[in-house]
């Protein structure tokens, strides 16, 4: 048992880029013992030397489970469980245009910020999920854990499609809010009047000081008002 606690205990030091005090676990140090050797935590050797897990109970079959990332960093840490711990690690996206002060731009984000999904045996990788870089730790409610169902993941692959991305239709709709993104009333929020798709233009209702104005622009003027994700689920 000491010896877990310590390991775990030097793994939580490394993280933090510190490395545990030699005379807190060996004895003094004599000319036969060599220099500690520091190993980095994004060595996969640093994973693979220490056995976090013990054998008290046998393993629980794989499963999916919820992950919380550090921000902006769910694809980095869904590569590195998939390349260092053999973890299927699943990170769905979205591409959608947002207005900015050059004109609208296409981003590509997280379809759940600072999540991902993982599939693993807790028995056997529980830990090693935990500590991985760029990982806050598996999301829980107090000591229970919850599982995702097979079908779930299964359902949320085929609707953002098979390259992991899902594309926001951004044909307008007549009726839909949208917001200026270039041009003299950029940022004023307008409503969409009507809908030209073949010309990719669009006349929109617009109120300003004071009056209601019917102006006809370029469809890659305008940009919708709300959060895009709420989109994929509809």
């Amino acid at each position: 048992m000491r010896h877990w606690l310590l390991a775990l205990h030097r793994r939580s030091q490394a993280l933090a880029g510190l490395v545990l005090p030699r005379r807190a676990c060996q004895a003094p140090k004599t000319e036969a013992h060599a220099a500690p050797t520091k190993v980095p935590f994004y060595d996969p050797s640093f994973w693979a030397n220490t056995n976090f897990m013990t054998t008290d109970h046998p393993p629980a079959s794989a499963a999916w489970f919820c992950v919380r990332t550090h921000s902006k960093r769910e694809h980095v840490a869904a590569r590195w469980l998939q390349r260092y711990l053999q973890i299927d690690a699943y990170v769905p996206r979205i591409r959608f245009r947002r207005p900015q002060p050059r004109g609208p731009v296409w981003f590509i984000e997280a379809l759940f910020p600072n999540y991902l999904f993982a599939r693993f045996d807790p028995d056997k990788s529980l830990q090693h999920v935990d500590y991985a870089p760029g990982i806050r730790g598996v999301v829980r409610f107090g000591a229970h854990r919850p599982t995702i169902p097979e079908d779930v993941i299964e359902n949320l692959r085929a609707t953002v499609g098979a390259n992991h991305v899902y594309v926001v239709d951004q044909r307008l709709q007549e009726g839909e809010t949208v917001q200026l993104a270039s041009g003299l009333f950029q940022g004023l929020e307008a409503v969409v009047a009507r809908a030209m798709p073949a010309q990719e233009r669009v006349t929109v209702l617009l109120e300003f000081l004071g009056r209601q104005t019917m102006v006809e622009l370029s469809a890659l003027a305008v940009a919708r008002v709300g959060d895009e994700r709420q989109r994929v689920f509809r």
